[in-house]
């Protein structure tokens, strides 16, 4: 006989935080360090060409990448695909990474944003 493990879901999140943790203070590292060096040119090379783009009338420019899309999930998919019962479905937002340049064309300020 097999039993269910009941603290699988907890064991998943625990380990999402602790995957989504490392991926974000390598991020900030990069960015941080880039911050008054870092050019528009050198983004759209690294990043390709930007989502969103806006130029102030003082010279400030904010551009937006698509860094990961909304995904949509379900936590009980199995009973819901055969219409047995209702999912209890959830989303996560897109999210962009946000540099904003100053009017020497440098790299001010960075930040991720969820849309």
């Amino acid at each position: 006989m097999i039993r269910e493990f009941k603290g699988a879901p907890w064991l998943c999140l625990l380990l999402g935080i602790w995957l989504a943790a490392g991926c974000q203070s390598g991020a900030k590292e990069l960015w941080t360090g880039r911050v008054g060096t870092y050019s528009m040119d050198e983004a759209i090379k690294e990043l390709g060409p930007a989502d969103r783009q806006a130029t102030t009338t003082d010279g400030i420019t904010v551009a937006q990448w698509l860094v990961s899309r909304s995904r949509v999930y379900s936590r009980n998919p199995g009973f819901a695909s055969w219409g047995m019962f209702n999912a209890d479905i959830s989303s996560t937002p897109d999210l962009y990474l946000q540099l904003t340049f100053g009017k020497d064309g440098r790299l001010a300020s960075w930040k991720k944003v969820m849309k």
